[in-house]
């Protein structure tokens, strides 16, 4: 019997949104949020999803703006095969993973002008599997001007403040400023990437052998890659005895990294 007082549930009817309500569409993976129809530049908007994922073969997107927070996993996740994808101008804060590529063949990349802090059992920036590496095809990749502090510093974890995969080529990361991650500030393999003009300290906050930029392979096949006019300094926290910390280190066989005048 229908009394005053009952509550039903209505699924499946998406126009019947009121305003700040939303529906998830698992069938299509689609996701509805009603918002009121004049929104003003300063308005916020808080849309409860769990992680942004783009798909695969997505291009020429703009993701621009947006405070991302206490999410599941990864704020943003671009799939296999994406191009031309600008993540530029957002606030990453309280979940794992900021911006990551899903070890894909990603290319033209542009991630600037984001903040990301206080990510906890992953990395700010993680460039994974380009598989550029197999004709030495520039992947276009571009991490620059971004603020990146207190990643993974509250656990015995390896986080890093960014990560490039072995498999990428030509990756550009500049005029980062880095501070107050628990293992390295940029650990990257791969070939033929620029790195420059960062400003990186307090790496190595909870674990030892660390460095604000480490070569992180040991492979003869690793060549190419200028490191210049980076600006690294106070290495090492609350760390525990051991291996201790370096400014900048080059792991085994990687003799081909190219190291021009770093402070």
């Amino acid at each position: 019997d229908i009394k005053s007082g009952n509550r039903f549930w209505i699924q499946g009817a998406p126009e019947l949104l009121s305003v700040g309500e939303f529906y998830h569409n698992q069938s299509t993976n689609e996701f509805t949020v009603h918002l009121p129809q004049t929104l003003e530049a300063s308005d916020k908007v808080c849309v409860p999803v769990a992680d942004i994922i783009v798909q695969s073969a997505a291009s020429n997107l703009i993701w621009k703006g947006f405070t991302m927070k206490q999410y599941v996993s990864t704020a943003f996740n671009v799939k296999s095969s994406a191009s031309n994808i600008n993540f530029n101008g957002n606030i990453v804060k309280h979940g794992k993973h900021g911006f990551r590529t899903d070890y894909s063949i990603s290319k033209n990349l542009t991630v600037t002008n984001n903040h990301f802090f206080d990510l906890e059992g992953g990395n700010a920036v993680a460039v994974l599997g380009g598989m550029f590496v197999k004709n030495l095809a520039n992947s276009g990749n571009i991490i620059s001007n971004n603020l990146i502090h207190n990643i993974d510093i509250y656990r015995a974890g390896a986080g890093a403040g960014a990560l490039i995969d072995k498999e990428e080529v030509g990756v550009v990361f500049t005029n980062n400023e880095m501070f107050k991650t628990g293992r390295h500030g940029l650990i990257f393999e791969g070939n033929d990437h620029f790195i420059g003009f960062n400003r990186i300290s307090e790496a190595g906050q909870i674990w030892v052998d660390a460095s604000p930029i480490n070569t992180g392979g040991r492979s003869m096949i690793r060549r190419g890659t200028v490191i210049q006019n980076n600006y690294l300094f106070e290495p090492g926290g609350y760390v525990q005895t051991g291996h201790g910390q370096w400014e900048l280190k080059r792991a085994g066989f990687s003799t081909s990294v190219f190291h021009v005048p770093n402070i």
